[in-house]
């Protein structure tokens, strides 16, 4: 048995504050060191907040994992939710022994929260391809019997962009508010400090967005993450996949993981038909000022080629292309297999354009790199 001591969970009442209701909880470490971690949103939601502890489980579970800590939460959490968790763990146990082990978890009060009758969803929304993507498609009831009813995309400060830039969110929600309102959804801001956790974000992030979202299982019964991976070219251990992701579900509130059965060029181009998200879309995580896309980054770089081997442009949303010095300079590849999709687009229409052989050759390097690099790991274990 790896846990030798407890983390406690201790819930705070809701708190408003002008038209902001703030949900909280303490997380007590076995030394006694106490953080407050927190949610805020507007004061509108306040029907759709949780009584119950579920989303301070999910909140805390990488940290109690990682510092080998068995959880008790003062508070209810539901039994089925607790019980997926532990297939969870396990799988990250798995992955990563030499950072996580599966711990216990309990409740003071081991009881399900009700379930609404009527199926209502959201969805994890940052206005990039990947959450774009899945918006569109379900609400222009384009998943077949995957579909869900969605209604809202949630969108929450502190993850991508940083606590104390509150006027970059901003500007990055009114995008994201035209983006939605356009195919007749809300967008619902949530700021929280869930990455001051210790948690890593790459791991957790699934996670903790899980967390957000089954914050407001009084409103809504379901929470899609949109993938970051198609299924041929997975991520296993980014913390976001197709076989953990509904792992976190409880039987009143289920997350699923959305479009892993398309690539990003699919994606791309299944978007380009939305003027809205073609007009304000943000995938940019480096640049100065998150609400813009900085036109240099990898992921920035990555879009605008996809953008353009479909024969589509530049996308309004960007200010400037790219040349090919910045392709062939791409030194850290956000995924190859994105790569290799716009290559094999680039071969099935013929290009020949020197961007298309800067892109071939910038593969082959970050391929070769990535190859090297996994060969050594294997070797040092």
């Amino acid at each position: 048995m790896w846990a030798m001591a407890n983390l406690h969970i201790w819930p705070e009442g809701p708190a408003i504050q002008n038209d902001q209701i703030e949900m909280s909880f303490t997380l007590e470490e076995a030394s006694g060191e106490r953080q407050r971690v927190w949610y805020r949103c507007s004061a509108e939601h306040q029907p759709a907040l949780s009584a119950s502890c579920d989303p301070y489980v999910l909140a805390a579970l990488f940290v109690a994992m990682q510092q080998k800590a068995d959880l008790v939460v003062h508070g209810q959490a539901s039994p089925s939710l607790l019980k997926n968790l532990s297939e969870y763990q396990a799988a990250w146990a798995c992955w990563r022994p030499e950072r996580y082990a599966a711990i216990e978890i309990s409740a003071e009060i081991e009881q399900e929260s009700d379930r609404k009758p009527a199926r209502r969803a959201l969805t994890s929304f940052s206005g990039g391809v990947d959450s774009a993507f899945t918006a569109w498609r379900h609400a222009n009831g384009l998943a077949g019997r995957q579909n869900v009813a969605l209604q809202a995309g949630l969108m929450v400060h502190g993850f991508d962009i940083r606590l104390n830039q509150p006027e970059v969110f901003g500007r990055a929600a009114v995008k994201s508010q035209r983006i939605l309102e356009s195919i007749g959804l809300k967008l619902i801001t949530m700021s929280s400090n869930l990455k001051k956790t210790g948690a890593q974000f790459e791991h957790a992030h699934a996670a903790l967005l899980a967390s957000c979202m089954m914050l407001l299982q009084g409103g809504y019964d379901c929470g899609l993450i949109a993938s970051s991976y198609p299924y041929n070219g997975l991520e296993v251990l980014w913390g976001s996949n197709p076989l953990t992701d509904p792992m976190l579900s409880s039987a009143a509130f289920s997350i699923l993981h959305d479009g892993t059965a398309f690539n990003r060029l699919e994606k791309t181009q299944a978007i380009a038909a939305w003027p809205a998200a073609i007009q304000d879309l943000r995938v940019c995580l480096h640049g100065e000022e998150r609400d813009e896309n900085c036109c240099r980054c990898e992921k920035c770089v990555r879009t605008i080629l996809g953008f353009r081997v479909l024969g589509l442009g530049l996308p309004a949303s960007f200010k400037q292309d790219v040349g090919l010095l910045q392709v062939l300079r791409v030194k850290k590849f956000g995924s190859l297999v994105s790569y290799r999709s716009i290559l094999a687009e680039a071969r099935a229409r013929r290009l020949r354009q020197p961007w298309v052989y800067a892109l071939h050759w910038a593969t082959f390097v970050n391929q070769t790199r990535s190859l090297l690099k996994t060969g050594l790991r294997r070797k040092h274990d």
